[in-house]
């Protein structure tokens, strides 16, 4: 028996054929494949993780996006490689010295993917200034995080914005832009964990808000700059707060937590040149220890696209964790060359390929790590 891919679909996205053709004929999908080769060099590591190399970075993805009724939206996103998850398979102890104490300690990890759904959420849109979207979706609280995976700059996202906001969540967001896109004001109630409740050991709401300012009107989310787009520049700042206990493993409350995070962020782009820094802190307590845990950060990033397909970028990173008691000190140095194969004023989207090299410094450790991959972002 034959099925029409009409019929596929909209069984996939609970759609009746009948009463809802017209879903069926607005749906988009789209996608991504980045095949990608990546090594990296860790000098004070052990030999068997000094150098490692390999196609564990190629990415895929899958998208589709489409209007299932009358001011509804739908929007779903499968991260088919997943997010890679290192997982301890064992650990040995190693007296370097021969003076019967431990030094060291060997580990031995695996990869293990998860959250392939990245995405999937359904929004109401009752004017064209006003959205709220339910589901799981990116938190708004730095400028980078709302950035679509297809449009970064570098293959990833800063290593500052990753350590102080990581994946995706579940709840509920309001979005308001003012007219020309001048103003965006954004707002959410979200789980805190990406898990649903009783899936984790915390359990509290984490809260939102995050505020833009472009004083020449909205431009992309994008990181990389259009030869086309003429210059403009924006502010922006986000607030997270997030209360929430901690459960030990008999299920009673044994910890009530308090975590801050706070950013502010410059974004400037126009005739293939694109600017992003930005600034990000936080502060934790606990109702178990007097002392609050506080961490610091900040990134800035460049690139100019430039009329030949050539997008020279550059970036550097800066994280110290816990400075108000033991301070640890790292810092990230990135450097790249991205080719755009087509030309953007086509109605296809461009081909890149892209060779980057990423340093990293923990200063507190005297650790240098070096890494460097060469991918090709084709899209469909």
């Amino acid at each position: 028996m034959k099925i029409s891919p009409m019929l596929l679909t909209a069984a996939f996205l609970n759609i009746s054929p009948g009463s809802h053709a017209n879903a069926a004929e607005s749906l988009e999908v789209t996608g991504y494949v980045k095949p990608a080769i990546a090594s990296r060099y860790l000098p004070e590591a052990v030999p068997a993780d000094r150098l490692t190399f390999g196609l564990e970075e190629s990415k895929a993805g899958l998208r589709l996006a489409g209007e299932s009724h009358s001011n509804w939206q739908y929007h779903i996103y499968l991260y088919l490689t997943g997010e890679s998850l290192k997982v301890l398979t064992h650990a040995i102890g190693l007296d370097t010295d021969n003076d019967g104490d431990t030094e060291k300690v060997f580990t031995r990890s695996t990869s293990a993917s998860r959250n392939l759904l990245r995405d999937a959420w359904a929004g109401w849109k009752p004017s064209g200034n006003f959205q709220m979207k339910f589901g799981r979706m990116a938190v708004p609280f730095t400028s980078q995080a709302q950035a679509n995976d297809t449009e970064l700059m570098f293959p990833d996202r800063a290593s500052p914005n990753a350590v102080f906001l990581h994946g995706r969540d579940l709840g509920g967001l309001a979005q308001f832009d003012a007219p020309a896109g001048i103003i965006e004001v954004q707002a959410g109630l979200f789980n805190g964990t990406g898990q649903g409740l009783g899936a984790s050991t915390e359990e509290g709401i984490l809260y939102a808000l995050r505020l833009d300012f472009n004083p020449r009107g909205a431009f992309s989310r994008g990181e990389t700059g259009q030869k086309k787009d003429s210059f403009k520049y924006g502010f922006g700042a986000g607030l997270i707060a997030n209360p929430y206990t901690l459960y030990d493993s008999a299920g009673y409350p044994a910890t009530g937590v308090i975590d801050l995070r706070a950013t502010t962020s410059f974004r400037m782009t126009g005739n293939g040149f694109h600017f992003l820094t930005e600034a990000i802190g936080r502060y934790k307590t606990d109702t178990m220890r007097s002392r609050p845990e506080a961490a610091l950060g900040a990134f800035g990033q460049t690139g100019w696209y430039m009329k030949s397909g050539l997008e020279p970028v550059f970036r550097f990173g800066w994280v110290v964790e816990d400075y108000t008691f033991s301070p640890r000190h790292i810092y990230w140095g990135e450097a790249g060359l991205n080719l755009y194969v087509h030309d953007s004023y086509s109605d296809q989207k461009p081909i890149r390929i892209g060779l980057h090299y990423m340093g990293e410094l923990r200063f507190t450790e005297r650790e240098l790590g070096h890494g460097a991959s060469m991918q090709a972002l084709v899209n469909f």
